[in-house]
């Protein structure tokens, strides 16, 4: 009943959106108010379990830990702000006729599709069924990369579904072999794919045959999260999108995909009796994921692909963190939230600086604190966010990265560090161009006098839950209840 109570309001919500005969706006509200009741419905089941109140449970097909509960409240808490300023945003852009009845019908039956599988993809118990919501993420947000139909957003759209799920082909194939490896450990057939079971016998599995199949899941799932170099999808599809869908896709989108590869991780780890083979995997690709971003951000011109590339640093952070152990564990954690929090407030300023100024380039957007003060300032604080600046949460995350890092594997850290500080550099220049240069000839000149909307209420909430968030976990509050959240991620 807890799983399939959001799982059907999802399921729902997208048939009654998908209905021939309804206006925009009732498309919007239906939305809108499924997204809280899935936020109301997943925080009244898992919340107690997240809080440690009840107890993680599981089945032959699902699982439900305290990281998982988590990561799928996550998933509603960013579902329900990008509905939230969707409701805003597919107004303006209706009534300035860049879009139909038809793409407000396709935006809102596809988006909860894509919640509902991220969720599948959350609570599974098997890696079959782990597997085709994945896929299911990919294909229901192909359109939605397409959206606008320009040649642009259609070639984004053929790349991602092309690099994606080849990469998740490849996923499958390692699937398969590690559920051969179970088998051969005395699994029956009907059992191979219970992550659970899998975990049970990981000690009885051929290392071997395990390894090779930590390849290709790393490699698949790697395209997915869109670390270095199987990344090449993510700045084209997350820069074309819709705002909101930018925002989902950047903010929790990765951080799914990052749990479902760890699940195997755990088990690999349990075969070997140690987890420093699947650890130097997450620290070469981390640092790879930090440091190419880097210099590509140093002379990016479009603000929406600008925060696409520093989804691929901030990944190669987090998979950096997983390489350290433990420690490392619990940072990903504070920087898995943090970045969601930061990440999807840029992005849904991005959606209103590209409504207002009608462009992306870095040449035709400049002083946005005089003509946009209000998304100016939100802007600059979540940017602030994302480099670290106390009191984010990044800050304590990348704090442990260096200090942890620096005992363990002192040349990689000192790498990545360079990487982080000359993407945070990048990200401030351009965003000094964006907020503060002078405006010219070339750009619109007549932006309308600017009027706080719902987009600004949404950006304002993050920041402040944001801003809660670090104060508890620098204030330490908060790391003894990370560190008993994080100690479940690799448990099945």
């Amino acid at each position: 009943m807890s799983l399939l109570l959001p799982f059907g309001i999802l399921l729902l919500s997208s048939l009654i959106c998908l209905l021939p005969r309804m206006d925009g706006r009732a498309r919007r509200w239906v939305g809108l108010i499924t997204s809280l009741a899935t936020l109301f419905s997943l925080g009244w089941f898992f919340g107690p379990v997240l809080l440690g109140i009840a107890p993680g449970w599981g089945t032959s097909w699902w699982t439900v830990s305290r990281f998982s509960s988590l990561m799928g409240l996550l998933v509603a808490w960013l579902y329900a702000c990008a509905m939230v300023v969707s409701y805003y945003y597919l107004d303006v852009e209706t009534r300035k006729g860049i879009l139909s009845i038809r793409h407000v019908r396709l935006y809102m039956g596809s988006i909860p599709i894509f919640v509902l599988s991220m969720l599948v993809a959350i609570f599974a118990n098997n890696a079959g069924l782990l597997w085709v919501a994945l896929e299911m993420t990919t294909l229901s947000t192909t359109l939605l990369v397409s959206f606008y139909g320009k040649k642009s957003s259609m070639e984004a759209a053929w790349k991602y579904i092309v690099i994606c799920s080849t990469g998740i082909a490849l996923g499958l194939f390692g699937i398969l072999v590690m559920g051969y490896a179970g088998l051969n450990a005395g699994l029956q057939e009907a059992e191979a794919f219970r992550l659970n079971l899998l975990s049970e016998v990981a000690p009885l599995m051929d290392p071997g045959i395990v390894m090779w199949a930590f390849v290709f899941l790393f490699i698949g799932f790697g395209t997915k999260i869109g670390l270095v170099p199987m990344h090449t999808w993510l700045p084209d599809a997350h820069s074309k999108t819709p705002a909101p869908v930018s925002a989902m896709l950047s903010g929790i989108l990765l951080n799914v995909a990052f749990f479902t590869l760890l699940r195997f991780k755990g088990v690999v780890d349990q075969t070997l009796e140690s987890n420093t083979w699947t650890n130097q995997f997450f620290l070469i690709f981390g640092v790879f994921s930090i440091l190419l971003p880097a210099f590509i951000l140093l002379i990016q011109r479009n603000y929406k692909r600008m925060l696409a590339y520093h989804s691929v640093e901030h990944m190669g952070i987090m998979a950096f963190l997983i390489g350290l152990g433990p420690l490392g564990m619990i940072a990903f954690t504070v920087h898995m939230i943090g970045h969601a929090l930061a990440k999807s407030t840029l992005f849904f300023g991005a959606g209103e600086l590209l409504q207002r100024f009608e462009s992306t380039k870095f040449h035709l957007v400049h002083d946005v604190m005089k003509r946009a003060p209000r998304t100016g300032i939100l802007f600059l604080f979540a940017a602030l966010f994302l480099i670290a600046v106390p009191p984010s949460g990044l800050f304590l995350s990348e704090y442990v990265l260096v200090g942890e890092g620096m005992s363990v594997h002192p040349l990689l850290t000192g790498i990545a560090l360079l990487g982080i500080t000359m993407a945070g550099l990048g990200l401030m220049r351009h965003l000094f161009e964006l907020l503060f240069f002078p405006v010219t000839p070339e750009e619109k000149q007549d932006v309308p006098v600017e009027t706080w909307n719902l987009t600004h209420t949404v950006m304002s909430v993050q920041l402040v839950v944001g801003f809660v968030f670090g104060i508890w976990m620098l204030s330490g509050q908060g790391w003894p209840f990370l560190t008993q959240i994080s100690a479940t991620i690799l448990s099945l």
